[in-house]
């Protein structure tokens, strides 16, 4: 694992090269993290068997929670590469679920148990609320109810905050089966302080272009988007990696060193309509009704998630769940 860090890492430095506004270098910088995520991979997912598509499985007629394989990862060379910490045992399993436009769909994450991290590839703070780490998170226990009978519940901060709120509210609609209830933690729901936000965007930070960039992929795969009328040439070299064959990592490595507007023609673009589309359709609005009891966690002074937000959302789900086993904790930074 500290070997593909350290790849990453070189290829972070080379994108500092490939900084500015020119697009110069991007090729370079894709082409060394790919590379490196494939070859330290802990199972190269584009030959194993276990991830090829079995032969019985159809997007019309299979449905979500099917398991096609679920099997406890030991007794490998593997293991005495990537560790993981005694008393806990390490599943990865294929079924079905649903994608974002609530077709069958197949995944294949891996639980940690008794706890599980935000994704299997790699631990990345703030943990991703985006869908396929949503759907990850609250598809796992569909196969794992039944490879498993113990209760469980979920936990999760920053972005994480948000899926553990997003699963709760799951629940209450597709019910897994020993549901107890979540911890909401500075589940970041926007920024706090325009200063703050001002700053990122000015220093080109990686999550909000990432944002941005994930809304036009999207966008294109429904209607026409001019994207020149967003993106500089270079935004447009780095659309169009993602695009072919990219990772939250590749991106990452392909922004820093640039500023926003190396990227973008407008930072309104951040705030466009096809932006919101986007977020409303990843992140929970927090008014939906709540299976189990959440206790949503908040430090009254975070300069980077917003105190009085999540407030808000509080009352907003006691106001629409009569009922509703909320809690909000606020505690000073």
């Amino acid at each position: 694992m500290l070997l593909k860090h350290f790849s990453i890492a070189i290829a972070v430095v080379l994108a500092f090269f490939a900084s500015g506004s020119s697009a110069e270098g991007l090729d370079e910088v894709y082409n060394a993290v790919l590379a490196s995520w494939q070859q330290n991979m802990i199972v190269n997912v584009f030959n194993s068997t276990f991830y090829a598509t079995p032969g019985n499985y159809t997007s019309t007629s299979s449905k979500p929670g099917e398991i096609f394989t679920f099997e406890k990862v030991s007794g490998s060379d593997q293991d005495k590469q990537y560790a993981y910490s005694p008393g806990l045992s390490l599943f990865r399993m294929l079924y079905v679920y649903k994608d974002l436009n609530q077709k069958p769909c197949l995944q294949a994450p891996s639980s940690c148990c008794p706890t599980t991290p935000s994704s299997p590839a790699s631990l990345i703070c703030a943990p991703l609320s985006g869908p396929m780490a949503r759907l990850e998170l609250h598809g796992t226990v569909h196969p794992a109810s039944k490879g498993l009978t113990y209760n469980w519940a979920i936990i999760g901060h920053s972005e994480g905050g948000l899926a553990a709120w997003a699963v709760n509210e799951h629940q209450s609609v597709e019910p897994a089966g020993g549901f107890l209830g979540a911890v909401s933690s500075i589940n970041q729901r926007q920024l706090a302080v325009p200063e703050l936000r001002a700053e990122m965007e000015t220093a080109g930070t990686v999550f909000l272009p990432l944002t941005f960039l994930e809304s036009i992929r999207r966008r294109l795969n429904t209607t026409a988007v001019n994207v020149s009328d967003w993106l500089t040439p270079k935004g447009e070299k780095i659309l169009q990696d993602i695009l072919k064959r990219g990772c939250i990592e590749v991106a990452s490595a392909l922004v820093p060193g640039s500023k926003i507007d190396n990227i973008f023609k407008s930072v309104a673009g951040l705030n466009a309509s096809l932006t919101d589309a986007w977020t409303d359709n990843v992140q929970t609005g927090g008014m939906g009704a709540l299976a189990r009891p959440m206790l949503v966690v908040q430090g009254d002074a975070d300069e980077a998630v917003d105190p009085l937000t999540n407030f808000k959302t509080y009352q907003a789900n006691c106001a629409a769940n009569g009922g509703s086993k909320i809690r909000y904790s606020i505690y000073p930074d």
